[in-house]
């Protein structure tokens, strides 16, 4: 623009066209400047917003990890209790085994003693009962002897003597008591209640429809510990990322087994 003459038309012209432009130029700047501080609203508003799910990402991730650590305090509980109901299971089983063997031993001791007893007893009466036999039989053979007239008794008091010893070792025989003993004392199934009630027990395998293994020792195996997640491994700065559940295994349930419910039944008999 040309200063030579202020006064021209041309300098009022080029003036106000440069004035227009400085006006339109300020407009421009203003809004800028309020874009600018709209936007610096809109970034501190963001970084609070992120600054909070920050703080509430590192919470939940704690969080997560105390669940983790319940968790693993839970998995070893489930063993060591497991484990102590297994060995428990056997002491009792021993327990069951020792005292049927005790009862049993008990059972067969009384028929033996019975047994002997009554052994014990026949030796006892026995040299008396062979007396009162043979005086039997010598009376029998006697009188035959008499009735036939192939021999001749002088002696009139001799059947009467020998009668009365009869009747003296008979009535000592009959009066000595013999431990009585019963077809059956010589079978070891008499011993019990009912003989012919012979239990059957399965043992209990689960279904594979059910997705279950064979094995007591399968189901540790689905129950494993979970690690710890270390803060520095989470990406703060990318998208929002979604948190998968954890599916924790079921617990089984123990089933009481037949078998150890007879021997209970049987023990408290």
């Amino acid at each position: 623009m040309s200063v030579e003459n202020p006064n021209s038309n041309d300098f009022r012209d080029a003036l106000d066209e440069e004035r227009e432009k400085t006006a339109a130029v300020n407009c421009e700047l203003a809004a800028s400047k309020n874009e600018v501080r709209r936007l610096s609203n809109k970034v501190s508003k963001v970084t609070h917003h992120r600054t909070g799910l920050l703080e509430e990402h590192d919470r939940l991730r704690d969080e997560m990890n105390e669940m983790k650590t319940r968790y693993n305090d839970l998995v070893d509980h489930f063993r060591a209790e497991k484990k102590r109901l297994r060995d428990r299971r056997d002491e009792f089983s021993s327990y069951c085994r020792s005292r049927g063997l005790a009862k049993m031993a008990r059972l067969v001791q009384k028929r033996l003693t019975q047994i002997q007893a009554n052994i014990n007893d026949n030796k006892a009466i026995e040299p008396k009962y062979l007396e009162f036999n043979q005086i039997r039989a010598n009376i029998k053979t006697l009188e035959a002897l008499v009735e036939t007239k192939e021999i001749k008794i002088l002696s009139p008091g001799l059947l009467k003597r020998l009668d009365d010893d009869l009747k003296a070792f008979g009535v000592e025989v009959d009066a000595h008591e013999i431990t009585d003993i019963h077809d059956g004392d010589f079978d070891a199934y008499t011993l019990f209640d009912n003989p012919s009630e012979v239990p059957h027990f399965s043992v209990s395998i689960p279904s594979l429809e059910d997705g279950e293994e064979h094995g007591d020792d399968k189901g540790d195996e689905d129950i494993q510990p979970m690690e710890q997640v270390d803060q520095s491994q989470a990406a703060l700065l990318e998208g929002p990322s979604t948190v998968e559940a954890v599916n924790q295994p079921e617990v089984p349930t123990t089933e009481v087994n037949q078998a150890e419910a007879a021997l209970v039944e049987a023990t408290q008999a």
